[in-house]
């Protein structure tokens, strides 16, 4: 079952994000320093569920001589997991002009998203300088740093497969562990082929993250040379983030 996370805003590809902007500042308002040129991460929350998490940018930017009014555009960026580009990604007032009062000596505007998908965010920031004629006197841009949004979601690993001598003779040990960040809430299968012979299934507990649990398979009939093939939740009934350490194979003896 794939992470989906909720619609808060816009919807683009397959990140939902709601946007919102703070009220913007000034160093005609405002008595701190007169703003420096930069786009800085302000803010990075991992999700602690499948709500999401969030990421907060802020721009500022001085005045400077000839120019009348000053301006900041925001863009967002994702690089998905797995991915080494990064590709643009709509959201509310995103790619929108924001544009200061005239005579300003500075201008500083912050964004948030929200409902951020597993992936990483930054923000692209574009800055003109505008006289009072509507020309533009001075360009640039500057890119914040990423944050780097985790999957929220369980991930069952299969950390074990051994042969070893249990009370009543030998059995196949297999020990199941929840490397994901929040609990699996729902108990999994575990299942067991010895030389291709599926033998009864056995469960674990819901698993915490970091916890591990052990089940054991009575093994008889394993020669050398077989195979013994253990797989936690092959239906894929548990919402993990990866689905790919979910199977351990050895030979036998």
């Amino acid at each position: 079952m794939p992470f989906r996370p909720p619609v808060l805003g816009a919807l683009a590809g397959a990140v939902a994000l709601l946007a919102s902007a703070a009220t913007p500042t000034s160093a005609a308002t405002d008595p701190g320093p007169r703003p420096t040129l930069a786009a800085k991460l302000t803010a990075c929350e991992p999700a602690t569920d499948v709500a999401g998490g969030s990421a907060a940018f802020t721009a500022s930017m001085p005045a400077r001589r000839g120019a009348s009014r000053l301006w900041i555009r925001f863009a967002l960026e994702r690089q998905a997991p797995g991915r080494r580009g990064w590709e643009r990604v709509a959201a509310p007032t995103f790619g929108e002009w924001e544009k200061s009062r005239p005579g300003v000596s500075g201008f500083v505007y912050a964004k948030r998203v929200e409902g951020l998908a597993p992936g990483a965010y930054r923000a692209v920031v574009r800055f003109r300088w505008v006289d009072a004629e509507g020309r533009t006197v001075r360009r640039a841009q500057r890119t914040t740093p990423a944050c780097r949004q985790p999957d929220p979601r369980p991930n069952l690993e299969l950390v074990r497969l051994r042969p070893a001598m249990g009370d009543g003779g030998p059995v196949a040990e297999v020990t199941v562990r929840n490397g994901g960040r929040t609990d699996t809430l729902a108990p999994a299968v575990v299942t067991l082929r010895v030389a291709g012979v599926e033998q009864p299934s056995q469960t674990v507990p819901p698993l915490g993250p970091g916890v591990t649990a052990i089940v054991t398979f009575p093994l008889a009939g394993c020669a050398p040379g077989q195979e013994l093939r253990a797989e936690v939740d092959p239906a894929d009934g548990i919402d993990e983030a990866s689905e790919t350490d979910n199977v351990a194979v050895r030979p036998c003896g």
